[in-house]
């Protein structure tokens, strides 16, 4: 029965190879995924089935809590939520190893191919879009087709021209969610701080 399947390995790649992979680990008893770091021998925990946090190498990311597990009768199903990065696109091969309880394999089978054609973020909606006034909070909206936790950075730019010399210019690093304005130079960024808090610069 499907209660005695232990582990399920999935790996995406170009070829049956954990090294710079997408390769992904489940086990059944602790419901834990795992995610192989680039190097190929060493496993970083994403978290539970249903919980858990987003966790990446440089060829994607794996969201245990976009993921969820069903059964019935013999067959387990795992569904895998997976983001793509840039630098994984191309056609790939995807391969699957099951064990049991009793050490009894599938061995890897190649079960299936995806093709992953990065794309540009695009601007959704900028609000307001004109106006006047000394101040104003701007909302600025923008979506990637491969989902927006893989929009790395925004940048803004107020001025009369394409310039960021003597402009109010603005730099949004996602990662470390650190907002930073351009000096009248346009070419010396000064730190405003976290989004959130900061100091007005």
């Amino acid at each position: 029965g499907a209660a005695d399947i232990a582990s399920i390995y999935v790996l995406v790649n170009s070829q049956l190879s954990g090294v710079n992979a997408c390769y992904i680990a489940f086990d059944r008893a602790s419901n834990l995924v795992w995610l192989m770091a680039d190097n190929g021998s060493t496993w970083q925990t994403a978290g539970t089935i249903g919980s858990g946090f987003l966790t990446s190498n440089t060829q994607c990311s794996v969201d245990p809590s976009g993921s969820s597990l069903s059964v019935a009768g013999n067959v387990l199903t795992l569904n895998l939520r997976l983001v793509f990065k840039p630098a994984f696109s191309g056609a790939k091969k995807i391969f699957l190893f099951a064990g049991d309880q009793a050490g009894l394999n599938t061995g890897w089978q190649q079960i299936g191919s995806w093709t992953f054609a990065n794309a540009p973020p695009s601007e959704v909606s900028l609000t307001p879009s004109s106006g006047s006034g000394v101040s104003q909070t701007f909302s600025f909206a923008v979506s990637d087709p491969d989902g927006a936790a893989d929009i790395a950075s925004i940048y803004v730019l107020v001025n009369s021209q394409l310039s960021g010399v003597n402009a109010c210019y603005i730099a949004f690093d996602r990662a470390s969610n650190l907002v930073g304005l351009m000096a009248d130079n346009g070419s010396t960024w000064l730190t405003a701080g976290t989004v959130g808090s900061g100091a007005i610069t």
